[in-house]
Protein backbone atom coordinates (compact mmCIF):
# COMPACT_ATOMS: atom_id res chain seq x y z
CA UNK A 1 0.00 0.00 0.00
CA UNK A 2 2.77 2.16 0.17
CA UNK A 3 2.95 5.09 -2.53
CA UNK A 4 -0.79 5.25 -3.10
CA UNK A 5 -2.59 8.44 -2.58
CA UNK A 6 -5.80 9.24 -0.65
CA UNK A 7 -8.57 9.85 -2.31
CA UNK A 8 -9.35 13.75 -2.25
CA UNK A 9 -12.94 13.85 -2.27
CA UNK A 10 -13.06 11.47 0.81
CA UNK A 11 -10.49 13.53 2.58
CA UNK A 12 -12.49 16.76 1.84
CA UNK A 13 -15.48 14.77 2.90
CA UNK A 14 -13.77 14.39 6.68
CA UNK A 15 -12.70 17.88 6.76
CA UNK A 16 -15.90 19.34 6.19
CA UNK A 17 -17.59 16.50 9.09
CA UNK A 18 -14.45 17.90 11.06
CA UNK A 19 -15.88 21.17 11.05
CA UNK A 20 -19.01 20.62 11.33
CA UNK A 21 -18.88 18.62 14.44
CA UNK A 22 -15.91 21.15 15.63
CA UNK A 23 -19.00 24.00 15.50
CA UNK A 24 -21.48 21.69 17.06
CA UNK A 25 -19.14 21.62 20.04
CA UNK A 26 -17.81 24.51 20.55
CA UNK A 27 -21.14 26.18 20.12
CA UNK A 28 -21.93 23.81 22.76
CA UNK A 29 -18.92 24.60 25.15
CA UNK A 30 -19.78 28.39 24.90
CA UNK A 31 -23.29 27.85 25.92
CA UNK A 32 -22.39 25.83 29.06
CA UNK A 33 -21.51 26.98 32.44
CA UNK A 34 -17.83 25.94 33.52
CA UNK A 35 -19.51 24.33 36.04
CA UNK A 36 -21.19 22.02 33.48
CA UNK A 37 -18.32 20.63 31.99
CA UNK A 38 -14.88 18.36 33.34
CA UNK A 39 -12.19 19.96 32.87
CA UNK A 40 -11.55 23.67 31.45
CA UNK A 41 -13.54 25.04 28.31
CA UNK A 42 -10.27 26.06 26.77
CA UNK A 43 -8.82 22.22 26.73
CA UNK A 44 -11.62 21.19 25.22
CA UNK A 45 -11.53 23.76 22.43
CA UNK A 46 -8.54 22.89 21.42
CA UNK A 47 -8.80 18.88 21.62
CA UNK A 48 -12.48 19.36 19.45
CA UNK A 49 -10.16 21.26 16.85
CA UNK A 50 -7.32 18.76 16.90
CA UNK A 51 -9.32 15.82 16.38
CA UNK A 52 -12.91 14.63 15.73
CA UNK A 53 -12.15 11.62 18.30
CA UNK A 54 -11.98 14.59 20.87
CA UNK A 55 -15.66 16.23 20.16
CA UNK A 56 -17.02 12.65 20.21
CA UNK A 57 -15.64 12.25 23.91
CA UNK A 58 -16.38 15.39 24.96
CA UNK A 59 -20.34 14.71 24.25
CA UNK A 60 -19.79 11.64 25.77
CA UNK A 61 -18.26 12.36 28.87
CA UNK A 62 -16.71 15.77 29.50
CA UNK A 63 -20.79 17.04 29.83
CA UNK A 64 -22.42 16.89 33.00
CA UNK A 65 -25.80 16.18 32.86
CA UNK A 66 -27.88 19.67 34.36
CA UNK A 67 -29.45 19.42 37.63
CA UNK A 68 -32.89 18.69 37.57
CA UNK A 69 -35.14 20.35 39.62
CA UNK A 70 -38.05 18.88 41.27
CA UNK A 71 -41.44 20.05 41.56
CA UNK A 72 -42.49 21.68 45.14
Amino acid sequence: MAGRKPDRKLLAFLAVIHVVVAAFTWRDIKNRDPDQIRGPKWVWRIASAVQMGNALVYWLFARKSPDRQHGP
